[in-house]
């Protein structure tokens, strides 16, 4: 039940099975999000081998795919995304912040943001290091994403008092479901590690995503008194960013080195 309440939660699928979901079955589904994004990952190297296919340039396929991924979602972490900017970065105590990050409306600071976050992915997509790992980054990106979501729920407080999705999430965040989705994301990471013949890459790449998830974590939380459900999908987002541009940070280290 859990893993198909997270996947009704962080994905456009149709889950018609799935009705009447109560609050612990939101709390179950958090050990399950890496899982999500594991098939998120999998259409996303279906759509690549499929697009490359029939598509004349790379980046044709890379705009294709990002278009893809944000349909898969509803575009659920990005207008988290853009609402956390619009909040975050105010001039404004606390409570204000969270009121704009409420408003329905968009402003300068989330246009912004979300124009720099999807050119950082597509370019990131473009470039020769990831085409040489498109495979293997492609199924990461997303599983690495809600991995990050699930470790900000468990480890920071709320910014919020009132009932809302957020705040259900977080009070079934617990340190079991956690420990479940860190086992089930390196898992995942190994095997991956295993067809490339270089675990040790993606291990460091997946700890990166978790200092940075933590600093970004921290960011939030001082600016808001803690984390909102917004902010949850900024974390996601910004993951998926980290995660690209420390391919590239790394491996061309890695070739200065050698």
């Amino acid at each position: 039940m859990g893993f198909l309440v997270a996947l009704r939660f962080l994905t456009t699928l149709p889950v018609p099975w799935v009705k009447d979901i109560q609050p612990k079955h939101r709390g179950s589904s958090l050990a399950y999000f890496p899982l999500v994004g594991l098939i998120l990952g999998m259409i996303l190297v279906i759509c690549s081998f499929i697009l490359t296919l029939l598509l004349p340039s790379s980046e044709l396929v890379n705009i294709f795919l990002l278009a893809i991924l944000i349909a898969l979602t509803g575009a659920l972490h990005l207008d988290g995304f853009i609402d956390t900017c619009d909040g975050t970065m105010a001039a404004q105590p606390p409570e204000e912040r969270l009121r704009i990050m409420s408003d329905t409306r968009v402003g300068a600071f989330g246009i912004v943001g979300v124009v720099i976050l999807i050119m950082i992915k597509y370019l990131s997509l473009n470039t020769s290091i990831i085409e040489i790992l498109k495979l293997p980054t492609l199924l990461l990106m997303p599983v690495l994403g809600r991995w990050a979501m699930v470790y900000s729920m468990y480890a920071f407080p709320s910014a919020r008092k009132e009932e809302g999705l957020g705040l259900e999430f977080k009070k079934h965040a617990h340190l079991p479901g956690f420990i479940v989705a860190t086992l089930i994301t390196l898992v995942i990471v190994v095997l991956v590690g295993l067809v490339q013949g270089d675990i040790f890459t993606w291990i460091i790449l997946m700890s990166i995503v978790w200092i940075v998830t933590a600093a970004v974590s921290f960011f939030f939380k001082s600016r808001l008194g803690g984390l909102t459900g917004d902010n949850y999908g900024a974390v996601c987002e910004l993951a998926e960013v980290t995660f690209l541009v420390f391919i590239l940070i790394y491996f061309k280290l890695k070739l200065l080195i050698s």
